[in-house]
């Protein structure tokens, strides 16, 4: 990496005296990160399968992925209140079709997919639980194993 004085590369943040804070949080930012990455991996491994380069993909994902982060806050609120149900916008029965789907496309497409496989074991978990009418920040409850 060429050397640059003005590379920043976080900040850093008190989280308390308890030092599991901070070794669980890098933990979790790291978790999210693999997950975007992955996400981005599989997306462009299933674009390339019909022909995209990973150059071509770019303008599309990349928008896309900056407007899905929008919604962020509003997850965080739905998981602080534990209120998956109000004001739902796309509903979980909605979305586990469509991670369904792109299991199944990835399968018939030769890309494995193994990384959206726990994502709709989690989905399928919910719905059988009965929170389909419910947003997909729901699946949290099935991480915790509610």
């Amino acid at each position: 990496m060429p050397r640059n004085s003005s590379l920043t590369f976080g900040q850093s943040h008190y989280l308390g005296e308890d030092p599991v804070l901070a070794a669980v949080s890098d933990l979790a930012l790291l978790s999210a990160m693999y997950g975007l990455f992955g996400g981005y991996l599989h997306a462009t491994a299933l674009a390339g399968s019909v022909g995209f380069t990973a150059k071509q993909f770019l303008p599309l994902v990349e928008p896309w992925l900056a407007a899905m982060m929008t919604a962020l806050p509003d997850y965080a609120e739905r998981i602080d209140s534990g209120d998956h149900a109000r004001d739902v916008m796309s509903n979980l029965s909605m979305q586990s079709v469509a991670i369904t789907n792109i299991v199944a496309a990835s399968r018939s497409l030769g890309i494995d997919p193994a990384f959206m496989e726990p994502i709709e074991r989690l989905a399928k978990k919910r719905l059988a639980a009965g929170f389909g009418s419910d947003e997909a920040s729901g699946l949290i409850e099935a991480m915790r194993g509610k």
